[in-house]
Formats: structure tokens, sequence, C-alpha cells
């Protein structure tokens, strides 16, 4: 049935296409230009180095420096330090490639990494304060879009652990040291240098030009939105864009001016959405992410559900700190 839905969606897509070619050529020459411009320099830096640093296993001096810090906070294994470090750094999805890259190379065990998905794969610090807080919502204090984001994300993964139920391993989430998981030959080769940033450029820009192709398609898909939504239901519009992918939504939700009257505790109502959508990340962020962990097992699901209720959280923070 699953499929059936799949395949009856994808041929009302190309019907669309078909017939609305110039809204589609916008949209993706706007995704086009989005990831080029943007997400290019902005995050295969970050998944070359973080790859390089995972294959010369340098990674273990960083997760020995922050365990302490990561332990007590999130409960996390030492090789679970690092993701929660480059997550919060780089941001989406390089926080899931790295889990599932330290997953498949059993660094860490499945419940771990699941765990790990829920909090450590959000929008980068730079995209939350610059283009979020200063030219979206022109904030006094765009500090506080990352703040909420990121205490959102803490509280999520707390919720998470008193929520899970008991697991294989006891101890709540399963530590790769906890369950004698064997090793793959692979996980233990001593890369040379070269071949480490070798395989690490290689490894990088395939996961790039897949998410720049999800950028482009869901482009596509809120041009389109925009296209058939009559104007005197623009909110409902720009709502539905940022729920596909979240920087064109909150684009449009910023040109809204009516919606700036609306308060909601002393809070504009454009915010609180504003959040809740940044906190979730779009359908983009999530096809994005179900890109770098399709190699694996673990739950995209289990990922979706984390980052709904995230939203949630982002909002009822939101409420909280910007009514200050």
């Amino acid at each position: 049935m699953r499929r059936k839905t799949f395949i009856f969606v994808i041929v009302s897509m190309i019907v669309l296409f078909t017939i609305m070619p110039t809204v589609v050529s916008e949209g993706a020459k706007d995704g086009l230009l989005l990831w080029f411009m943007a997400i290019v320099p902005s995050l295969l830096p970050f998944m070359i180095l973080s790859n390089i640093l995972i294959k010369m296993k340098v990674t273990k001096y960083i997760n020995r420096f922050f365990k302490p810090l990561f332990g007590i906070i999130f409960g996390v294994s030492a090789e679970g330090s690092y993701p929660i470090l480059i997550g919060f750094l780089a941001g989406c999805p390089v926080g899931a490639k790295t889990t599932a890259q330290l997953y498949k190379n059993k660094d860490i065990g499945r419940e771990e990494a699941q765990y790990l998905l829920t909090f450590c794969n959000n929008l980068s610090p730079m995209f939350l304060i610059e283009f979020i807080g200063v030219k979206c919502l022109d904030v006094k204090r765009p500090f506080l879009v990352l703040a909420v984001a990121a205490g959102s994300a803490i509280i999520n993964a707390w919720l998470y652990r008193v929520m899970s139920a008991k697991k294989k391993c006891s101890g709540g989430i399963a530590k790769v040291e906890d369950c004698d998981i064997k090793k793959d030959e692979t996980s233990d080769k001593n890369y040379p240098t070269m071949e480490a940033v070798d395989e690490s450029i290689g490894e990088s820009c395939e996961t790039i030009l897949k998410i720049g192709g999800y950028i482009i398609l869901f482009s596509i898909i809120t041009s389109i939105i925009e296209y058939i939504i009559p104007v005197k239901y623009s909110i409902v519009g720009c709502i539905l864009a940022g729920i596909a992918e979240v920087s064109t939504g909150v684009m449009q939700i910023a040109g809204l001016n009516g919606l700036s009257g609306i308060l909601l505790f002393n809070t504009e109502m454009k915010t609180l959405i504003t959040i809740g959508l940044c906190a979730f990340g779009g359908i983009s962020s999530v096809a994005q992410t179900y890109s770098v962990i399709s190699d694996t097992n673990l739950s995209i699901k289990d990922y979706m559900t984390a980052k709904i209720r995230q939203a949630f959280i982002a909002v009822v923070l939101a409420l909280l700190v910007f009514r200050i």
C-alpha cells in the first residue's frame, strides 16, 4: 500500500512539473543557489575534516576531553561524545552522518546511535543566529534563537531517555563496551594520511551531492505550494512551505507583516512558528538525514518523531525566553 501511494505521489508530481514548468524552473534555481551558495561552503569542509578525524582515529582524544561533560549531561559513552560536538557545531546532517559512520565502524551501539540522532542533528549555529535571528526575525538578541534550539535539543534528549523502555543492554542507553559488539575488519584499518584524505573527500562530495538533490526537489515543492495556495491563505502556504523546506518557509513567514501583530503571551506568533519550524528542520532535512543513515538499520521514523517532539519543546521555550 505504501509503495502504491508513493508511486501515485511521484506520478502526480511529474504531472505538476509538466503543467507548471516555469514554477518548477524557478524552484529548482532557488534550490540550486541555496545549495551552492550556502550549504556547500558551510557543510562540505566540516564533512571532509570530520571524516579525516574519524579515519585517522583522532576522535578518541577529543572524546576523552569531552566525555566527563557529555557523559553527565547526556549519559553517552566516550565514543558518543564526538557526534554531539560536531553535530552542534556543523549542523544537519553532519551530526547524523557522523553518528552513522561511528555506528558502522562499531564504535557505538545501535541504541546509542539512535539516541544521538534525537538531539545532535540540528540546524547550524550560524544559520540560526545570522539567518533566522538577524535576517528573518530581526530580534534584539539573536543568540537566543540558538539558545532555544540547543535547549530544546537537550530537553528532548532527556525526555527520550526517560521515555525509553528497557534496552537489551542494562543501564539505559546502550554503549558499545556494554554490548560486546564485534568490530569489523575495516573499522580497525590504519589509514595512511593521504588515503584518509582521499576517501574523506570522495565520501563527503557524494553526501553533499545527495543533500543538493533533496534541497532542489523540496525547493520545487515549496514553489508549487506558493503557486497553488491563494493569497488570502498565504500564512498557511508559508507554514506548509516551512514544513517542507525550512529556509524557504521562514523567509516567506518573515515577509508576512500581518503575522507580526498576532501575539501569544506577549510573544509574536511569527517568532513561535519560525522557532518551531527550525527545531523540526523540515521534511527536507529529514530526507537528508535518511540519505546519510540509509545504509544502516537506524530508524528514520524514530528520528522524525523526536524532531516533532523537539519542535513543540522549542515553542514552549520560546514562549518563556522571548517574552522576557
